[in-house]
């Protein structure tokens, strides 16, 4: 799957889902609203981890974009690479494909004529989506490391990293209820959002923002010494 029709993919996909969406649901004591704003979110977090699979180039891919980057010198070009090459990173895709769900998700949530939590409705929009783009850098950042297995351990860490904080919080039995901010964190924020209140839910975003943030700068540093590394062992051997 290449990136441009990774977009493509969303797109339709979103529109199609959006639209099922719009339908009332059949014998569900549940407000339509936020029922199918909830189901359309659990959808797109799957939808995100697996254009992380799709989407991710192997290690050889990355450095010699990163190879050809430092050759090339400058931002010239850099994000038309980050956008459509093949051989760059994906985490800028699939943020991008992110930020244009969330748009169409809080058009959706801002144009809907009943009243609804909008608040709490963008909160649920926003942090899934900070969420998938966290881990399509973490998983981008693993298949850098020098390992025959990068991709048992990317399934392992993102396996672990998205299982063991709900279990964590329960063993440690954090009430939802009392305590919303750390169930916001993790992959069920979706279902506890309407337990927080407004600065819970802005902290939340600002902490996720934050984590990608710092792990953006960090892969992008790793990512330019393995390319000012590549580029002196091919001069090195010529």
């Amino acid at each position: 799957l290449s990136k441009r029709q990774s977009y493509t993919l969303v797109a339709c996909f979103e529109g199609m889902a959006l639209g099922f969406a719009l339908q009332e649901p059949l014998n569900w004591n549940l407000d339509s609203f936020s029922y199918n704003l909830a189901a359309l979110v659990i959808i797109n977090i799957l939808l995100g981890l697996c254009l992380i699979v799709a989407l991710s180039p192997t290690r050889q891919s990355i450095i010699d974009w990163a190879r050809y980057r430092h050759t090339e010198g400058g931002a010239k070009g850099l994000w038309q690479d980050l956008v459509f090459a093949e051989k760059s990173p994906a985490p800028v895709a699939i943020c991008l494909s992110f930020l244009g769900i969330s748009l169409l998700l809080a058009g959706w949530i801002l144009l809907w004529p009943a009243e609804t939590h909008k608040l709490e409705n963008m909160g649920l929009v926003c942090t899934p989506a900070v969420f998938v783009s966290i881990w399509a850098v973490v998983v981008q950042m693993i298949l850098l490391m020098k390992s025959a297995q990068q991709t048992v351990w990317a399934a392992v860490i993102v396996g672990g990293g998205i299982i063991l904080p709900p279990i964590i919080l329960l063993v440690l039995s954090v009430d939802p209820s009392d305590q919303a901010l750390p169930w916001l964190f993790t992959v069920f924020s979706w279902a506890f959002i309407g337990d927080a209140n407004f600065s819970s839910i802005f902290a939340a975003i600002i902490g996720q923002l934050s984590i990608l943030a710092g792990l953006s700068f960090f892969f992008t540093r790793r990512l330019r010494m393995a390319g000012e590394s590549a580029s002196k062992a091919l001069l090195a051997a010529k």
